[in-house]
């Protein structure tokens, strides 16, 4: 019976040593990853739109090798008179994104696009919190631009850099806060994107080189491609 009880102990010594090992790696081409991204922004003289691109990471575009491969940049290769500034970085989180728009000065913009809440779901962040500052972060978006879009991630415990061992808790954290957003962005008459493709549904794990960047969590150009063939149709409602 000891010995099972060794062997047990060890066992688990060793996934959680894996564990760590992976968000290691996972952190460590990231921040590469990362330092390697560009945020894609276009001015035109004369511009027939003003766009405003605000959020996390993946509104900023980062694992899109070239700009031009994020959302913003696909936008504004298909819309070249319009003007696209973008004001997302990279760990940001709701209540970062509130407090920005709640002390900084921004200008008017005929639309916005909107993509947060991958960090919320991975930093634990209150799930009251969240409903709290999403729909006050909506509410100032508006002020600022009057047709705004909010994309939702998905399901960030599909996502292969991250650990195994996490990923049922950041799937079920990703659902929960999706139907939030959802519920949300209708009260608050907010286009909605919703990116999480169903049940046993992953076209990014299906084809995981393709789709994402090699830090295995953000997307590759190819996978903003599949975002944005997404976002566009709504954008030009």
């Amino acid at each position: 019976m000891k010995n099972i009880y060794i062997f047990v102990i060890v066992f688990i010594i060793l996934i959680i040593a894996h564990e760590l090992y992976v968000l290691y790696v996972a952190r460590k081409v990231g921040s590469g990853v990362v330092l390697r991204s560009e945020a894609y922004t276009q001015k035109v003289e004369d511009p027939t739109k003003k766009v405003l691109f605000l959020g996390d990471s993946l509104a900023f575009g980062v694992g899109a090798i070239d700009p031009k491969d994020s959302l913003a940049g696909r936008l504004g290769q298909d819309y070249p008179t319009i003007n696209i500034d973008n004001f997302s970085k990279s760990g940001r989180k709701i209540a970062d994104q509130l407090s920005l728009l709640q002390t900084g000065n921004f200008e008017n913009y005929d639309q916005a696009v909107l993509q947060i809440g991958g960090n919320d779901v991975l930093y634990f962040s209150s799930v009251e919190k969240v409903k709290k500052d999403i729909e006050s972060l909506l509410l100032k978006v508006k002020k600022i631009a009057p047709d705004v879009t909010f994309l939702w991630y998905g399901d960030v415990g599909l996502a292969p850099g991250l650990p195994k061992s996490l990923s049922w808790f950041h799937h079920k954290r990703s659902l929960t806060l999706r139907e939030i957003f959802i519920n949300t962005a209708q009260e608050n008459d907010v286009k909605y994107v919703d990116l999480y493709e169903g049940p046993g549904k992953d076209t990014f794990g299906d084809d995981a080189e393709k789709y994402y960047s090699p830090d295995m969590i953000h997307p590759s150009g190819e996978g903003y491609a599949l975002w944005y063939e997404r976002l566009k149709p709504v954008l030009e409602k």
